[in-house]
């Protein structure tokens, strides 16, 4: 585990989160889009320290039956707040929008761009992120079905 992603938790609360983290059905990777570092962030150390905790699902590997396991997918959508400031003056703005609609998409993962303002863009943001999480259900599946299939 990344110590310095979880320096501000006391210690006796990290397994709680891990073991949330592990079993979580969706995710929302949240970042500042006035502060380049929170997005850095959100793509190194916190995504792959969510995709290192989660749990795994055995499939077969190939036509000589051995098990291999595959972590489990979320549902996820990555969310920048903050627009309300950008809109207001676009100078402030660190994160630039197609870099972030990029890594998301090469992901899988829908992006948001939301104001404290706007109720609209955050009810926008949980229909999106209610929605991946059968998408990524499904895909799990297919993976265990492709294997049983293999064998």
């Amino acid at each position: 585990m990344d110590e310095n992603l979880m320096s501000g938790i006391a210690p006796r609360y990290r397994e709680v989160i891990n073991t949330h983290i592990a079993s979580a059905d969706g995710v929302v990777l949240l970042y500042d889009i006035t502060s380049q570092y929170t997005f850095d962030h959100i793509v190194d150390p916190m995504y792959l320290h969510i995709w290192h905790c989660r749990n795994t699902v055995f499939t077969k590997d190939g036509t000589e039956g051995r098990m291999r396991g595959v972590k489990k997918r979320f549902g996820c959508v990555v969310v920048g707040n903050k627009k309300d400031i950008v809109d207001e003056d676009g100078g402030k703005r660190e994160v630039r929008k197609e870099m972030v609609e990029q890594w998301a998409a090469s992901q899988g993962f829908r992006h948001f761009e939301v104001s404290s303002n706007e109720r609209t863009e955050v009810e926008d943001v949980i229909r999106a992120l209610v929605d991946s999480v059968p998408r990524a259900r499904r895909m799990d599946a297919r993976d265990v079905r492709d294997s049983k299939s293999d064998g």
